[in-house]
């Protein structure tokens, strides 16, 4: 991936991104959404700022509805 392009390569392939990389300040960002776009892993918004990266389970959906 290039900072800036809602593009990625994976196995030599072109992938869209939702958002893209960034860099800030001297330091590269990438949004959660890459990791379930390029390696697809889930990356879950829980809310309040709580992310799960990996399977869903009960427990974090119930977690979910607490918050």
């Amino acid at each position: 991936s290039v900072v800036g392009s809602y593009e990625a390569k994976i196995n030599g392939r072109a992938k869209a991104l939702s958002a893209p990389v960034i860099a800030t300040g001297g330091r590269i960002w990438f949004p959660l959404s890459y990791i379930s776009e390029c390696f697809g892993i889930n990356a879950e918004n829980l809310g309040g700022g709580v992310y799960l990266i990996g399977e869903s389970s009960p427990q974090a959906n119930n977690a979910a509805a607490i918050m």
